[in-house]
């Protein structure tokens, strides 16, 4: 300052001016989801991630979707960053995952929740943004759609994570239970699905014996979090999974919905991991009352079979539900958190504004779906999609 004061106020203004717009520096990230209502332009929703003078302190911001029944023609995504008074380079990259189907794709049903599903399955938009990147934007969906689940997520250069598929080198962790397979998430997310599917459909053959086959699919959503579980008031936040399964009867099938949420509680410098409800108590919780069932008719036989009686088996196989073993002899768990910190190191010290995100594989593309696995006939199971994992701490 007494350099300052030392100069001629002609001299003293350019470097004033620089240090104030250098402390005004900004950007702001949008991820913005519009459509068209009689004849007028709709924002649906708009979410913001600000860096610089003000700083957004959520690494992850959601829009939880319409209500089922609603909808907008001319569905437009699009993600953008406005800079102001030169900010600096935060080496990071921004996410904007959309979720959207086509008008009342998934309605009735029999449920506690009747948005939680549709706003999660359907097609996902993913674009994503450098700091200086111009506007990113998806082609705007013909006709009505309706307007799932969204997030606009801040990812950082050095952010921990663990890609779709781990072959070899220092973050290949040995799963002991998969032989010479590396801990990635192509390995975690097809146990779940072979231990579900396996599972559920063994336990709905003992209770219906008429059941002619079942499909099975799993389903990944990007980010979950749980209010009722948690630390210093913060709630849990993860990744989840949707199994789904149609029941095909004589004349009738089932559709049902389950989610299966992968939940984080930060500790100081370690995670408590709750998997939601394989390990909670099923009689009390959210999640469980998001379990869909919907039942399409085709005519023909009457089996006595309910949306309800259906969804009430579902929630007993829960129960009784195994889940993977990934290291012999451990509980899932802590077998799970000593994977993902084999294949992406230890974290630091953890802040009550970590967050999680599981994400499409790549940049800027359409998913036509979100499904990860699929088994149309026993043994056959199929991949769909690639997921990456992030720990934003």
């Amino acid at each position: 300052m007494k350099t300052i004061r030392s100069l001629r106020l002609s001299q003293r203004l350019p470097i004033l001016l620089g240090v104030a717009l250098t402390a005004c520096a900004q950007i702001t990230v949008t991820g913005l989801t519009q459509g068209e209502q009689a004849n007028q332009t709709i924002t649906v929703n708009a979410l913001e991630i600000k860096r610089g003078r003000i700083d957004t302190l959520a690494r992850v911001q959601t829009f939880q979707g319409q209500p089922a029944v609603d909808s907008i023609n001319e569905l437009a995504i699009q993600l953008s960053i406005t800079e102001a008074n030169n900010p600096p380079d935060f080496s990071e990259t921004y996410y904007y995952l959309a979720i959207s189907s086509p008008k009342e794709a998934i309605l009735g049903g029999t449920t506690g929740d009747p948005n939680y599903v549709p706003n999660q399955i359907g097609k996902l938009t993913f674009l994503t943004l450098n700091q200086g990147d111009n506007r990113v934007e998806a082609a705007p969906q013909i006709g009505d759609a309706h307007a799932g689940a969204s997030w606009l997520a801040r990812v950082e250069a050095d952010d921990r994570t663990i890609p779709w598929s781990i072959t070899e080198g220092d973050n290949c962790f040995l799963l002991e239970a998969e032989e010479e397979d590396c801990f990635d998430m192509e390995t975690l997310s097809r146990l779940l699905f072979e231990t579900l599917a396996d599972s559920i459909e063994q336990g709905m053959r003992n209770d219906i014996p008429a059941i002619q086959s079942i499909r099975h699919r799993l389903h990944f959503v990007p980010r979950v979090s749980h209010p009722a579980i948690g630390l210093n008031n913060r709630p849990a936040k993860g990744f989840g999974f949707i199994y789904f399964a149609q029941i095909n009867v004589p004349g009738a099938n089932f559709q049902v919905y389950i989610p299966i949420n992968f939940l984080f509680i930060a500790n100081v410098n370690q995670y408590i991991l709750v998997v939601d409800p394989l390990e909670l108590d099923t009689q009390d919780q959210k999640t469980i009352a998001q379990i869909y069932v919907k039942e399409n008719i085709a005519g023909g036989i009457d089996l006595n079979l309910t949306e309800q009686i259906i969804r009430d088996q579902l929630i007993d196989q829960l129960q009784a539900a195994p889940l993977p073993v990934l290291i012999p002899g451990i509980d899932f768990s802590e077998a799970l958190l000593t994977a993902m910190n084999g294949a992406a190191g230890n974290p630091s010290q953890l802040s009550d504004d970590f967050d999680i995100l599981l994400s499409p594989s790549g940049e800027n593309r359409d998913l036509a779906t979100t499904i990860l696995w699929e088994q149309l006939v026993p043994g056959n199971i199929l991949p769909r999609n690639q997921v990456d994992l992030f720990f934003l701490e």
